[in-house]
C-alpha cells in the first residue's frame, strides 16, 4: 500500500477512536463523543478510510479522491475546533474539555496535511 494511503488510514482510525473518547467533563461526569456530534466525525473518518483503500493502492490519491479526503478532513477538524470553542464559551468553570476532542482535531489535521506531504510517495 502507498505510504500516503497507509498514513491516511492510520490517522483516520485514530479519528474514529477519538469519537469514543471523553469529549467533555461536566461536574466530574465524562461525556463521550458518541453522545453528540461524534457520530458525524465517525462518519467523516469512515469515508476517508473507504477512499484510502479504493482504487490502486500502490498509487497516491489524486483527482476527486484527493479533494474529497481534504474536504472531509477539513470538516472533521472544523467540527473538533467548533466543539472546543463552544465548550470554552458556554461551559464556564463546570465544564472541562476532554482529551478526545484534542485527539479528534489532531487526527483531522493529520488527514488534512498527509495527502499534501506524502503526495506521490512510493510504496
Amino acid at each position: 500500500m502507498n505510504k500516503q494511503r497507509m498514513a491516511l488510514l492510520l490517522a483516520a482510525i485514530v479519528g474514529i477512536a477519538a469519537t469514543f473518547l471523553p469529549w467533555a467533563s461536566v461536574l466530574g461526569m465524562t461525556i463521550d463523543g458518541t453522545v453528540g456530534d461524534g457520530w458525524i466525525s465517525l462518519g467523516l473518518f469512515a469515508i476517508i478510510i473507504i477512499l484510502a483503500v479504493l482504487g490502486d493502492r500502490g498509487l497516491s490519491l489524486k483527482g476527486g479522491q484527493f479533494i474529497a479526503v481534504v474536504v472531509l478532513a477539513l470538516c472533521a477538524t472544523a467540527l473538533g475546533v467548533y466543539e472546543i470553542m463552544n465548550l470554552n464559551k458556554s461551559g464556564g468553570e463546570y465544564v472541562q474539555i476532554g482529551f478526545g476532542l484534542y485527539v479528534l482535531v489532531a487526527a483531522g489535521a493529520a488527514c488534512l496535511l498527509l495527502p499534501f506531504l506524502l503526495r506521490g510517495a512510493k510504496v
